[in-house]
């Protein structure tokens, strides 16, 4: 997805994860230079819960500046088969 910020979930046990990416193109995207979100995880049963968080306007370039006066487009996409997060999603 071309200049979108990003956030992947990879849902794994005990070695899930979270990472705060920035994509500006149809293909894998990248890391984003300055890591703004904090959170955690907890395993239930064989579910993974994930609380994350970030500022509204963090001052990255790479990020979407939120605000209260206009909506937000969110889209996602699963790979029930990998929690590898350099898989392709279906």
């Amino acid at each position: 997805m071309v200049n979108s910020d990003m956030i992947l979930f990879s849902a794994n046990g005990s070695s899930s994860k979270f990472f705060d990416l920035y994509s500006d193109g149809y293909f894998m995207p990248m890391d984003d230079s300055k890591n703004d979100l904090t959170g955690s995880y907890e395993v239930i049963g064989n579910e993974v819960k994930f609380k994350v968080q970030r500022k509204a306007d963090t001052g990255d370039a790479e990020d979407y500046v939120i605000t209260g006066d206009r909506t937000i487009n969110c889209a996602y996409a699963i790979n029930p088969f990998s929690a590898d997060r350099r898989s392709k999603h279906n």
